[in-house]
């Protein structure tokens, strides 16, 4: 009995541990699968010894309605996050670490009006961090020590 109420806490634990940003995930695959969305890249990195995934990369492009559920799930899971910008309501960046795992997500406001979301996933367990810097002869913005958006 006394293992069995290790196990529902521990589960418990899990659960809590994994849904940090259970309400952004939920707001991206419904987002994905809308006939709304224009466009969909995805990337990923597999660790050349295991082949295991080290890092995953998705960009959409989306519609007003669709920012404004992400907006809304920015802020529900703000305070689980370790970071948090935004910039005019126009730019949105959240960034989350836990389990091994780091996950950032970025949403910015083109000029046309539609809505850019890029997601990284990058599991940080057997990864080295390169510390990449900008070079001003380049067209491109640093959003983080790891990930570029090229303009």
């Amino acid at each position: 009995m006394k293992h069995f109420f290790t196990f529902i806490i521990l589960t418990f634990m899990v659960a809590l541990t994994a849904s940090a940003q259970a309400n952004i995930d939920r707001a991206v695959e419904k987002i994905e699968k809308k006939k709304t969305t224009q466009y969909v890249a995805y990337s990923e990195n597999r660790d050349p010894k295991t082949h295991k995934v080290s890092k995953a990369s998705k960009v959409l492009v989306i519609d007003d309605s669709s920012a404004r559920q992400l907006k809304d799930a920015f802020e529900r899971d703000r305070e689980k996050s370790v970071s948090f910008e935004m910039v005019q309501g126009r730019t949105m960046e959240i960034k989350f670490s836990e389990s091994g795992k780091s996950s950032c997500y970025t949403l910015v406001q083109q000029r046309n009006g539609s809505w850019l979301l890029t997601v990284e996933i990058r599991n940080i367990v057997n990864v080295k961090r390169h510390r990449r810097t900008c070079d001003p002869s380049e067209n491109s913005d640093i959003v983080s020590d790891d990930y570029y958006i090229v303009l």
